[in-house]
């Protein structure tokens, strides 16, 4: 059935929403950054806006061609296609890994894509935004061959940083051309042996359209006010943008403006790939007239990015949108960056943790909870061990599961698990929590959101501390029975409003409370209003063989983790 039609309750276009993540390179690991600056916080928005009740979906896929790719492909003198295929299967794992669900997950080297982008080619041309000139290129003389952005490195002569490419430093992200790199070097033979050579190219006329783009961003009154007025000053002095390249790996131009030895320049077919993945997976299990459904306006389109990304998808992409005659971005809610203990991660320095690794270590609930604390919404954050351990002892364990492994414990010892409609008569009312956690998310505040979930679980334990059921149950079982069910009230809603943070451990706590993962309208529900109406309608089953405990992390496993991240680099040194 197709994904579309299967959800009968919300039938609105207006309902409807688009979800995307950055299209990962197809160019070596993932690491914890990716992972909390992008790819869980729209997992999170994806879960919770299914939840919610719109019609959501989340798409994204490998971003396969550029420069970086065909560097590494051919310093392991492997095909680029074989190159690509390989990160794109390893990507997918580790996203499963993390119970990152993507409605579909595509490539940039599928045809569909490769028609689209030449489609799009072809109406911004037609359109007047296309200009064909000739530029000052930088050209190896020991390689013999041009060196189009990441080909050519040296220090940026805003910022100083010595790895800037010869678009843009990925520092500072001021805008770059080659001749504005000190001390350029190829980056194949990494010699200086460089002669400017005159190349026709193809030129976005960004300039024409930035008055259009500084008007809808000024409009942007529901954006994070850092991407919005960080997006407005990149406007300043905007440079047209060359959109095809001399390079070999890459989509062909359309027919019509054919030429040997170029292809469309990766920056402008990437973005491209949200709507052409967009359209296989609807080819794929609905129908291709399904995509417009998600494509069109009045859907919502959020594009979930780190900072690195919001030039792209704050100007130009946009850009790109207004002149192809296609609606453009409801927000982008981008992120800013994870570091690794206070330093920037560097696996050439040794200065990176394994996400797979960690994952087989520690277990997604542990790994998840805490790459969710620290998701960096408006200023860098720190993957920090010591951190990890206390995050997760002091709050996942011993407020969240905790709490509910000790109500449990006693409902099913006591009263075999079952506690009664009339138990719940007079239980505390907990909707405005959920109406908060909600409103959070929709706001893309997820540490305010997570946060309010642990201090609902510390407020269900102080209630336990106060009232004292296992105590009350030595001269009144059937009073201590009625306090077991207020508790076991915060447990529905902390296990409810945990699903888009942590499923697979709210999937172990709900189905142990027998609300099954088959129901999904009755889970959505009771993340929306609490399980109140629920409680009282037909009572609570635990299941007698159910398990919410989350072990504790052993501190000597952290130690080992510190000294192993300080050997290898000291080893790299």
């Amino acid at each position: 059935m197709c994904f579309f039609d299967s959800i009968t309750h919300v039938t609105e276009i207006s309902r409807t929403r688009m979800i995307t993540a950055a299209l990962p390179y197809a160019n070596g690991p993932l690491h914890f950054g990716h992972l909390a600056g992008v790819y869980l916080p729209a997992d999170i928005y994806f879960r919770h806006s299914k939840l919610f009740g719109k019609n959501a979906v989340y798409i994204c896929g490998s971003d396969e061609h550029g420069v970086a790719i065909t560097l590494n492909a051919e310093k392991q003198k492997t095909p680029y296609q074989q190159y690509v295929d390989h990160w794109a299967i390893e990507h997918q794992k580790l996203f499963t890994n993390y119970d990152v669900e993507f409605t579909y997950y595509g490539r940039t080297t599928s045809k569909l894509h490769a028609k689209i982008s030449q489609d799009f080619f072809i109406r911004i041309h037609r359109a007047g935004y296309l200009n064909e000139k000739s530029e000052r290129q930088a050209f190896c003389l020991n390689d013999q061959v041009f060196l189009p952005d990441r080909y050519l490195t040296g220090t940026c002569t805003v910022c100083g940083y010595e790895q800037a490419r010869s678009d843009e430093c990925p520092n500072c992200g001021s805008w770059l051309s080659f001749e504005q790199i000190k001390d350029p070097r190829c980056a194949i033979c990494g010699k200086n042996n460089i002669e400017v050579r005159e190349v026709s190219q193809w030129y976005f006329d960004l300039p024409k359209l930035a008055p259009k783009v500084r008007e809808w961003l000024n409009s942007q009154s529901e954006w994070k006010p850092n991407v919005k007025n960080y997006a407005i000053s990149l406007l300043e002095n905007i440079p047209e943008r060359a959109v095809t390249r001399n390079v070999n790996w890459g989509i062909d131009l359309p027919a019509e403006f054919h030429a040997e030895g170029k292809k469309i320049y990766v920056w402008f077919e990437a973005p491209i790939g949200y709507l052409s993945n967009l359209r296989e997976w609807a080819e794929k299990k609905c129908g291709d007239a399904v995509w417009k459904k998600y494509w069109q306006l009045p859907s919502e389109l959020i594009h979930f990015i780190g900072k690195d990304n919001i030039i792209f998808h704050t100007i130009i992409w946009p850009a790109m949108l207004m002149a192809a005659g296609e609606r453009i971005p409801t927000n982008v809610p981008a992120n800013m960056f994870v570091n690794l203990q206070k330093k920037q991660f560097s696996k050439s320095a040794g200065w990176y943790v394994d996400a797979d690794e960690t994952i087989q270590n520690y277990g997604v609930d542990r790994v998840r909870y805490y790459l969710t604390s620290i998701i960096p919404e408006f200023q860098d954050t720190s993957f920090d061990w010591q951190i990890f351990l206390h995050k997760v002892n002091a709050e996942l364990v011993n407020k969240i599961a905790n709490l509910f492994n000790r109500v449990a414990t006693q409902v099913k010892k006591h009263y075999n698990g079952k506690l009664e409609p009339a138990d719940f008569a007079n239980i505390t009312d907990l909707s405005q929590v959920h109406s908060e956690v909600i409103s959070s998310l929709e706001k893309f505040e997820i540490n305010t959101a997570l946060n309010r979930i642990v201090s609902l679980s510390e407020e269900g334990n102080k209630y336990l501390d106060d009232v004292k059921p296992w105590n009350v149950i030595k001269e009144n079982v059937a009073t201590a029975k009625i306090l077991f069910a207020n508790a076991s009230h915060y447990m529905v809603s902390i296990a409810a409003l945990l699903q888009p943070f942590l499923p697979t451990y709210s999937n172990r706590v709900l189905s142990g409370f027998s609300i099954p993962a088959s129901d999904q309208e009755l889970r959505g529900v009771l993340y929306r209003e609490s399980g109140q109406a629920l409680l009282k309608g037909r009572g609570l089953q635990i299941q007698t063989d159910s398990d919410f405990v989350i072990p504790r992390i052993d501190a000597k496993k952290i130690e080992e983790e510190l000294a192993k991240l300080e050997e290898m680099s000291k080893a790299k040194t």
